[in-house]
């Protein structure tokens, strides 16, 4: 009060003296009067719970839903769930009666969320009333010792407030107007907001330590009419003297995966968000118009990591996406500047596998007997070198992948045949096929048939394929194998 009176000397009167002590005397009665009635309160709920049968249960669940929608038919419109449901609902409630005396302060945290989910389904607080009153009658029912009402009275009245509190902050325009999903009342929501909140007000609603984002919440709740309108806001570019305003960055920041939100609850959106990345100008010059894109998050995310966003949009499936400009630039950035090489030294080994094949298949193969030595020796390295680290790397590969699948039970069923779910991708169904052929061609191989004659000088091993017994039957097989 001292303090008061020094700070504000000008605006401080009698009447701000008087209103001022009569708030803090009233907080001085309450707190008085429940000085230590927490501990026996929690000690009289407890009793209570604990001498509940199963089925007194049942009837304290059914019972509170059905005075509840006697006293207020209204609220038959908001519980529209299944008993199942309901009766989940009615053990949270019980639940919170308990745990607000034991831990207090996590239970906060946990109403406060509850609370901006209602405030997202539109519930009012005047039916706050009298589900209190229909849940405390069920009570006064089960029990005749005025200490254990008591004590379920406070407990969920206090949890009652603490919903209202939350649900009468939370409920902003913008919530209001997503609720009633209309694009023109969220533009009206947000025309009195100041430049530079503008973004806040459609991103984040604070209450308490728990928030919640409209954007996001129109999304998942199919007011896509407003989420459309909060996107084109949030993309659009405004100024004024001293700066300009366009909330990609906090866009993406608040909501990281908002591309993979979008794709599954509300691909209609897409064209959207990306339309908003992209401006153009107004003026143009020699038939041009200048565009600048805004395609940072496309790529990287806040951390400067790879995006998913890319990834999202190729999981999606849908062509349309895909083919518009901001993607379509995106993707050629990161191929030029990032996968081409990447993907183009990962296939050096292959290719190098390849050359040697073409080489030994098609330059060095000659079985009339014509050859010379070097020839022949240079055929049997390069094939040895197909089988050891061409087929060899390929069966490793299958190897891992199939016992893995057998592991974790990744198989399905084809024709009767038990086929792992890695070999129903194209790329992997064809390597397995390469591999099957390459050892194919290895059990048909004519140079290691040979392998146990001796040849006494260079002409007799230039004419070693050709004098071989059994080779010549070898020929015909092992070039279906390598064609």
């Amino acid at each position: 009060l001292a303090s008061l009176r020094s700070l504000l000397p000008k605006t401080w009167n009698s009447e701000c003296e008087v209103a001022w002590t009569w708030l803090w005397d009233s907080i001085h009665r309450m707190l008085k009067a429940n000085l230590g009635k927490p501990q026996i309160q929690q000690k009289a709920l407890r009793k209570l719970y604990a001498t509940f049968t199963e089925d007194q249960l049942l009837l304290l669940r059914t019972g509170i839903y059905t005075t509840f929608f006697a006293k207020c038919s209204q609220g038959q419109d908001y519980f529209k769930q299944s008993s199942t449901r309901l009766h989940f609902i009615a053990d949270r409630v019980i639940m919170f009666t308990q745990e607000i005396f034991k831990d207090p302060k996590s239970v906060m945290t946990d109403l406060s969320a509850l609370g901006l989910r209602h405030v997202g389904y539109g519930i009012p607080t005047e039916l706050f009333g009298p589900f209190v009153s229909s849940a405390i009658e069920k009570i006064r029912e089960l029990t005749n010792v005025p200490e254990q009402e008591e004590a379920f009275r406070w407990s969920l009245g206090l949890i009652s407030r603490v919903l209202c509190r939350t649900i009468t902050e939370g409920s902003t325009l913008v919530m209001r107007a997503i609720n009633a999903n209309c694009a023109k009342l969220v533009r009206k929501a947000v025309s009195n907001a100041p430049r530079g909140q503008r973004a806040e007000w459609m991103l984040r609603v604070q209450v308490g330590t728990q928030s919640i984002s409209p954007l996001l919440w129109s999304i998942q709740s199919g007011s896509l009419e407003a989420g459309e309108a909060i996107l084109t806001d949030l993309l659009t570019i405004r100024a004024d003297r001293d700066h300009y305003y366009y909330a990609m960055d906090a866009l993406f920041n608040r909501h990281p995966d908002i591309v993979r939100r979008i794709c599954q609850d509300g691909p209609e959106l897409l064209p959207t968000l990306f339309d908003g990345l992209i401006w153009r100008s107004r003026q143009t010059q020699n038939g041009m118009r200048r565009v600048n894109y805004f395609i940072k998050y496309m790529i990287v995310d806040a951390k400067n990591e790879f995006s998913e966003s890319f990834r999202d949009v190729v999981v999606n499936g849908d062509p349309v996406a895909a083919c518009h400009p901001s993607v379509i630039l995106s993707a050629d950035i990161l191929w030029s500047r990032l996968a081409s090489y990447t993907f183009l030294t990962s296939k050096l080994w292959f290719l190098l596998n390849l050359l040697v094949f073409v080489v030994t298949q098609a330059v060095f193969t000659d079985y009339s007997g014509e050859s010379t030595s070097v020839y022949i020796m240079a055929v049997f390295i390069g094939r040895i070198f197909i089988y050891i680290f061409g087929l060899g790397q390929l069966v490793l590969h299958h190897m891992y992948h199939f016992s893995k699948a057998c592991r974790n039970g990744d198989m399905r069923r084809i024709a009767f045949l038990p086929i792992p779910d890695y070999l129903l991708h194209f790329s992997e169904a064809l390597s397995a096929s390469l591999c099957v052929v390459l050892m194919g061609m290895l059990a048909q191989e004519p140079l290691l048939h040979c392998l146990g004659n001796h040849a006494q000088s260079d002409k007799q091993f230039s004419e070693l394929a050709a004098t071989c017994p059994g080779v010549q039957d070898l020929i015909g097989s092992y070039a279906t194998f390598a064609f």
